[in-house]
């Protein structure tokens, strides 16, 4: 197992460090745009950073949480403790699995 989990830490590391400067790059492609939406060379769209998705509703939360509480409205949420009770086999079988490592190598 020493080898394995060794090969993962690595591998946690370099992707690590690899979505840090992704990020630091995308971040001045977009810089680089200056508030337009599509950067074009020699008339041809080469990349664009176009809203999509749906609303940044933390971020909403946090500025204007006046505006936030407004939209607020009620939705299911499915009682785990209550299917967990009536159901101990089906929640055991249905629970979701996480790998997770309790030794750094």
């Amino acid at each position: 197992m020493e080898p394995l989990l060794e090969r993962r830490h690595q591998l946690q590391e370099a992707i690590a460090a690899a979505t840090a400067e992704l990020d630091q790059v995308e971040n001045q492609m977009i810089a680089e745009l200056g508030g337009a939406e599509t950067c074009i060379v020699d008339g041809q769209p080469v990349y664009s950073f176009t809203p999509h998705g749906g609303v940044a509703t933390k971020r909403l939360r946090t500025d204007r949480p006046d505006l936030w509480r407004s939209y607020l409205v009620p939705s299911l949420k499915f009682d785990t403790r209550a299917f967990k009770a009536d159901h101990p086999e089906l929640y055991a079988a249905y629970r979701g699995r996480a790998l997770t490592v309790h030794h750094q190598p």
